[in-house]
């Protein structure tokens, strides 16, 4: 899948699902958009560069060879929930890491071009059996993520690196938050993770977030965990960071 078709779909399932809780009773629909600071690290091996049947690593991060910078970036989500027992709640989110990297100057690499993406769509069906004060959400999720590098003009003895993965996941969900009494603020925290073969990945997030009749504001902590492998090429890395947003239900 490539970006214009997860952000066709991003689009096509939010406004599906605002349709269908704006005309049926018993179901609401939220919303939300913000901003997401992420710092990436870890590595990314190519196996096509082989030196005495040991991968070549590229390790990313502040202190790497691939010297990425903090990120902010937008993220979006949208949800419905449904007062029926036996139909799931829906959830659809997306976020792109896009950063441009810088070859370290230890390796004596003079690079131009240099970056790494990390595009994560979501899709979450999931149950509320319990739903008021104490709020618990159990469920699947649906994860697709689209990871690359590229570096050009390395070393002469080095090729160019552009490197290259992408997988659909499935994973367990889980999220649980308490209302604080007469404040309109809501803690939670929640966790999805799992995978198919040497693809895994786990997400973590805690969030403060506030509520008025239908307009509301969120703030947390994520922190992303993948292992990617596509070909030659293996991508091992951490994401981490804090995000800000607003909210809307309806």
């Amino acid at each position: 899948m490539n970006k214009r078709l997860y952000r066709t779909a991003f689009i096509c399932t939010t406004l599906f699902m605002s349709l269908q809780a704006s005309s049926a009773p018993g179901i609401d629909f939220s919303g939300g958009a913000g901003m997401l600071h992420l710092s990436a690290s870890g590595t990314v091996k190519d196996y096509t560069q082989v030196a005495g049947f040991v991968p070549v690593n590229w390790p990313v991060g502040q202190e790497g060879f691939l010297v990425v910078d903090q990120d902010t970036m937008p993220y979006l989500w949208a949800s419905v929930e449904t007062a029926a027992p036996l139909i799931p709640n829906v959830r659809v989110d997306y976020w792109r890491y896009h950063d441009s990297a810088r070859a370290s100057n230890t390796l004596e690499i003079g690079s131009t071009g240099q970056a790494m993406s990390i595009e994560n769509s979501e899709l979450t069906a999931y149950y509320s059996p319990i739903n008021n004060w104490l709020k618990l959400d159990v469920g699947m999720q649906l994860r697709a993520f689209k990871a690359r590098v590229s570096v050009d003009d390395l070393a002469p003895s080095l090729r160019v690196v552009d490197a290259s993965a992408d997988a659909i996941l499935p994973a367990l969900y889980a999220q649980a938050s308490f209302e604080m009494p007469a404040s309109g603020f809501r803690f939670g925290v929640s966790f999805s993770g799992m995978g198919i073969g040497d693809d895994t990945f786990s997400d973590g997030q805690a969030r403060l977030s506030w509520r008025g009749d239908w307009l509301g504001v969120e703030l947390g902590y994520r922190q992303l965990d993948m292992k990617l492998n596509e070909g030659p090429y293996r991508f091992d890395l951490q994401l981490d960071g804090p995000f800000a947003g607003f909210t809307a239900t309806f």
